[in-house]
């Protein structure tokens, strides 16, 4: 069974992505999560709906616990829908550079 209440949230973040503070409710909503963050990779991998399980994918990716990346390729390698795999490979893309401008960067600061 999944958590009821990160499910609602995402089905709304969902239905309004397009809409003026998304990004903004979005880090909000990742900041103080209704769920474990354990909770939410359940939804991303198991849940119904594609555009909730891209939502989760999403505060996954933001949150950036140990192991986000490896949730990202599983979905990326393994989600039964195309857009979804789609998605999790552009937000394992966009993870992977972003760790490495930031050791890029570390590494010239000293």
């Amino acid at each position: 069974m999944f958590n009821l209440e990160i499910v609602a949230f995402l089905t709304e973040f969902a239905r309004t992505r397009t809409e003026d503070g998304y990004r903004e409710r979005q880090e909000a909503l990742v900041q103080d999560l209704p769920c474990s963050y354990e909770e939410l990779v359940d939804v991303a991998y198991d849940f119904e709906e594609p555009s909730v399980r891209i939502e989760a994918l999403e505060l996954a990716a933001l949150a950036a616990k140990d192991g986000y990346k490896t949730v990202l390729s599983d979905s990326a390698k393994a989600d039964p829908d195309r857009v979804v795999k789609s998605h999790a490979e552009a937000l394992l893309y966009r993870a992977i550079v972003n760790e490495n401008i930031s050791k890029h960067l570390a590494a010239n600061r000293h």
